[in-house]
């Protein structure tokens, strides 16, 4: 994260100052991290960090908040985008675009998923609240970018639901739409979802693990919220076969993308 940073600081342009003091900003606060991880290493059990790590969540979801309140998206497209792209170079703009990377770095701090949720959701409302501002730039500096946007939302929209999101609205989405529409899409299924999926998988594991260390330690079972709530997450994600999770995933990209049409379209 901290080299991603870095990178970020020294690419992008100078006139751009408050959005290089939000850089070291959010460097400092990496640092202090790492800082705050190193001085708790030897300690037993983690020491501090380990009890109150969770509070540098918030540290962390302002400063992406920050970095997209100060325009790093629009410094990145406008220092690469240009009159001639290709696919290849379209399709990386929609990446930047969607801000997806800025959420895997907060979902990579590892954090338990009750806390990890509600701040990815305020980003992800954050970023869809951006999406008009990307989308515009893109547009308007590749005239390009419009077909290949309208390709790629097309063929979004016909793999979703069996093309059910194609009479989710009354007219055919103007440019602008579709683009908002695919970030959102996007942002929803691979910032939000899909890490969600994954973190809940690995969390319910260890949780297993640590139920069986206490029953071959000979204590008693846990008792409060936890148990009850691993249980859940258990029924509903684990001991499916391939064919209904293929099935399921492509059900809850369906729904997202009916989301992402309604948070996308103009009233």
């Amino acid at each position: 994260m901290l080299l991603i940073i870095v990178a970020c600081m020294m690419r992008v342009p100078p006139p751009y100052v408050e959005l290089h003091r939000v850089l070291r900003c959010y460097a400092a606060a990496v640092l202090c991290e790492l800082a705050w991880r190193r001085s708790c290493r030897h300690a037993p059990h983690g020491g501090s960090y380990a009890r109150w790590r969770h509070l540098a969540l918030p540290a962390f979801m302002l400063g992406d908040l920050l970095l997209a309140r100060n325009h790093i998206v629009r410094a990145r497209l406008e220092a690469t985008l240009g009159p001639s792209r290709g696919a290849a170079h379209h399709f990386l703009m929609l990446i930047l675009a969607s801000r997806m990377l800025t959420n895997w770095m907060v979902w990579f701090l590892c954090h338990r998923l009750v806390y990890a949720l509600p701040a990815q959701l305020i980003i992800i409302a954050h970023h869809i609240q951006a999406n008009s501002e990307s989308c515009g730039i893109m547009l308007s500096a590749a005239p390009s970018a419009a077909a290949w946007v309208h390709n790629v939302s097309t063929v979004v929209e016909l793999s979703q639901l069996g093309a059910i999101g194609a009479v989710a609205h009354s007219r055919p989405l103007t440019p602008a739409e579709q683009c908002r529409t695919v970030l959102a899409w996007q942002q929803l299924c691979f910032s939000l979802a899909a890490p969600a999926l994954v973190a809940a998988v690995v969390e319910i594991r260890l949780w297993r693990r640590h139920q069986a260390e206490q029953r071959q330690s000979g204590l008693p079972a846990e008792g409060g919220w936890q148990p009850s709530f691993y249980r859940v997450l258990q029924e509903l994600l684990l001991g499916h076969d391939w064919p209904h999770i293929v099935v399921l995933s492509w059900l809850l990209s369906g729904v997202l993308y009916l989301a992402a049409v309604a948070l996308s379209v103009d009233a």
